[in-house]
């Protein structure tokens, strides 16, 4: 009825202890018409329980081969997570965590908490048990300088997609997962997509490794009146300003230099009146 592959058929009904036994690794790597692996049936038919996480452990050399339908075998826990969800006959976040775990790599990690942040809020229920679980959102990848420098793409790759989908349970989820992040340049894209809330949220993170990071507000303020960012950012991130905006000579003059590069035609384009007081504030300083 599934395909044709031993281990497909056997994949796609309940399995036994003897069944699983006979499945070798020809079988578990094979595939049917539609690109499924025993890993992508076993997700779709069978109930997430203990027993299909060990089984999890069995195929985890499918974990990151997709089907004909560009799928992962997670996508489709996590597919059945949301369908089941107003039932709540089923729990799917352990078989997912389980998948998510298996990836040691990451491969696929990025891509599927991008899946899930485009879940909306059955996606903020998913990513809340994944961090209860103190489920790592990438693994270590010890002393290799290269593999590091893309997972911290991938942690700022991520916080920005949840910025742009504006979820910010979502985002406070991530985040509060992420050591090793420049809080400078979040804060830059948040105000460039003008996500108060967000930016709020990130001055005033007090957490402990997060502290040595501070946003420099002053740069920060600077920012969003040369993005052109909505009064209330412009005003909040001023207000947060140490000493009124204070700058040292050397960054003051390149500041200035931009601010009058733009001169008397973006000024006449500034259509609040504490623009136009800024900026007047930072010519005179």
């Amino acid at each position: 009825r599934y395909g044709t592959v031993t281990g497909v058929q056997t994949c796609a009904l309940p399995i036994s202890e003897n069944q699983k036994k006979l499945l070798t690794e020809k079988h578990i790597n094979q595939s049917d018409h539609k690109g499924n692996t025993p890993l992508h049936l076993l997700t779709k038919y069978h109930s997430p329980d203990l027993y299909f996480n060990n089984l999890v452990k069995q195929f985890k050399k499918n974990i990151d081969k997709k089907n004909n339908k560009d799928q992962l075998p997670i996508h489709i826990v996590i597919d059945r997570a949301i369908q089941n969800s107003e039932e709540k006959k089923l729990d799917f976040n352990p078989a997912i965590a389980t998948l998510f775990n298996e990836d040691k790599q990451n491969i696929s990690r990025k891509d599927i908490i991008k899946y899930i942040i485009d879940k909306g809020q059955n996606g903020e229920t998913i990513l809340t048990y994944l961090c209860e679980k103190n489920t790592p959102l990438f693994i270590d990848r010890g002393n290799d300088q290269e593999l590091k420098q893309k997972q911290l793409l991938a942690q700022k790759e991520i916080l920005q997609y949840a910025i742009d989908k504006g979820n910010v349970k979502t985002f406070h989820l991530l985040y509060n997962k992420i050591n090793n992040i420049n809080k400078q340049s979040i804060a830059e894209y948040a105000i460039k997509n003008n996500k108060l809330e967000i930016i709020e949220y990130l001055c005033n993170d007090n957490t402990t490794y997060k502290t040595n990071n501070p946003i420099d507000t002053t740069s920060a303020t600077i920012f969003a009146l040369k993005e052109e960012r909505d009064d209330e950012i412009i005003t909040y991130l001023h207000t947060k300003a140490p000493n009124n905006i204070e700058l040292s000579n050397t960054k003051m003059s390149r500041d200035i230099k931009l601010l009058d590069s733009r001169s008397e035609e973006h000024t006449s384009e500034l259509q609040s009146q504490f623009r136009i007081s800024y900026a007047v504030f930072c010519l005179k300083k």
